[in-house]
């Protein structure tokens, strides 16, 4: 509002100067009209977005734990959803469809880590072969128990068969994390509409 006091201060100075007295008041009266829409229609239209997006944020917020880093990643791939259908739906850049499909490349990284599903995914066709194993609770010390009669030699087999597909398991994740990062960092200065 100081903007437009100080407008009509400077457009009196003018009318004493000048005859010409509209091309003034018409620049006071464009200042009124534009502070009239910023705090009477869009600043409610912007508080009311805002609230949306704390009530679309509460879950993903109220959920997240500090002692974790996969919370991180949820996080991240709630930032990016948005993002995304932000961009691919109001974008109006010229390539606007290419950074949303870029965030989206992200996005199904985010995904795959936030599930993370590679010991299983791992281990499905040993499962099917020697028919999977559970930990006993109830013992005081931990015990594997196999969910099907298997000899020895086939207990040794699925054992190093499920090592190696753990490692695997592990490999694909921290392999899932770096492609992740690298590729942020080659494309988030682009993800702007």
């Amino acid at each position: 509002m100081s903007k437009v006091f100080t407008r009509i201060r400077r457009a009196m100075g003018e009318i004493i100067d000048k005859d010409d007295v509209y091309p003034a008041w018409k620049e006071i009266l464009i200042d009124i009209k534009d502070w009239f829409y910023d705090k009477l229609i869009r600043t409610p239209k912007q508080k009311i977005k805002a609230i949306n997006r704390v009530i679309e944020w509460a879950p993903v917020v109220w959920m997240n734990y500090d002692w974790d880093y996969h919370y991180l990643f949820i996080i991240m791939y709630h930032k990016l959803d948005r993002m995304e259908n932000c961009i691919r739906i109001y974008g109006h850049a010229v390539n606007n469809e290419q950074t949303a499909d870029n965030i989206k490349v992200a996005k199904l990284l985010l995904d795959r880590i936030c599930k993370n599903d590679y010991v299983e995914k791992a281990t499905r066709q040993l499962d099917k072969e020697y028919g999977g194993w559970d930990f006993d609770w109830s013992s005081k010390h931990l015990k594997k128990i196999y969910r099907r009669p298997l000899t020895e030699k086939q207990i040794y087999y699925y054992d190093k068969a499920t090592e190696k597909a753990y490692r695997h398991a592990e490999y694909m994740k921290k392999q899932d994390i770096e492609y992740l990062f690298k590729y942020m960092q080659k494309h988030y200065q682009k993800w702007w509409d």
